[in-house]
């Protein structure tokens, strides 16, 4: 099995580390959140060195394997990103030329690494970003000495990180996603849908298919060939359905109080019986037809 994408020098941390130093993580973590939301200005003043440290650590937390801290760093990822467009050009064109190579690099290698499990939408949220910044024009240097065209050069960059990580795909079908990307930007919904598939389409014939893996999607379109782009290591690749999952529950949710809605006074019995912390008697069907 192809491990997943080589990270760049930011390391990742392995190991659950003790409660204690945890909760120490995640304030540090939301601290470092509300110092980007309220005082950007003051990060930029910083001298280069120190801003390095800042987006180490953040790209770090990226990489952690436990939920809380990841879905803390792409947040933050996400913000910072809009942030520094915010700024403006003179703002943006540095730290794009200086970072964003390295961020490309470091989202793939998290969607590809079999031991996050979390953290899919805002890491497509992520890539979504970067391509939708090189697609427009937003950066308006090159970012790379090499480069005549950002978008084409993104491109070339994306695939050939693919190649390398993932050998046995063919030229074509990975030219063919990176395609997508540059097309579904746009569509955050689509961009995701393309991401999924390319990461669990691969899904051993054993393992049971997730209900939303029968929906129409770009897979049709990619055609991309059986074999597993994540370590799965016998286990269901679910997590990257973790949006699905949690808008159904919510459908159902939104059902069964249109349902009690319905019914004159159930709504008032039901908010009467949690305030005094009494049972609810399951209603029968001669009440509910009523």
């Amino acid at each position: 099995m192809t491990g997943p994408l080589t990270p760049t020098e930011h390391g990742r941390q392995d190991s659950p580390p003790p409660r204690r130093i945890r909760r120490h993580r995640v304030a540090f973590f939301k601290l470092l959140r509300q110092i980007n939301a309220n005082c950007f200005d003051a990060l930029l003043a910083i001298p280069a060195p120190q801003f390095k440290l800042v987006m180490d650590a953040v790209v770090w937390a990226t990489k952690h394997t436990m939920r809380d801290i990841g879905d803390l760093g792409l947040t933050i990822c996400v913000e910072l990103i809009d942030n520094v467009v915010a700024a403006g050009p003179q703002t943006s064109n540095g730290f794009f030329q200086a970072y964003f190579l390295a961020l490309l690099q470091d989202m793939f290698f998290v969607l590809t690494d079999a031991d996050h499990k979390s953290g899919f939408k805002s890491t497509a949220l992520v890539l979504a970003r970067l391509f939708k910044l090189v697609e427009q024009g937003d950066i308006q240097v090159p970012l790379d000495p090499s480069a005549t065209s950002n978008p084409a050069f993104v491109a070339e960059y994306t695939a050939n990180l693919l190649k390398s990580a993932f050998p046995h795909l063919q030229a074509a079908q990975i030219t063919a996603f990176v395609s997508a990307l540059r097309e579904q930007y746009g569509d955050f919904n689509k961009f995701r849908i393309t991401l999924r598939d390319f990461l669990s389409a691969s899904l051993p014939p054993s393992l049971p298919l997730p209900p939303c893996m029968c929906e129409s999607s770009s897979l049709l379109t990619l055609s991309l060939p059986a074999v597993a782009l994540r370590e799965f290591q016998g286990e269901e690749a679910t997590e990257v359905f973790q949006e699905e999952r949690e808008e159904e529950a919510q459908r159902k949710r939104d059902e069964e109080q249109a349902r009690a809605a319905a019914v004159p006074g159930l709504c008032a019995s039901v908010f009467s019986s949690l305030c005094l912390g009494t049972r609810i008697p399951p209603l029968t069907r001669s009440f509910v037809g009523q």
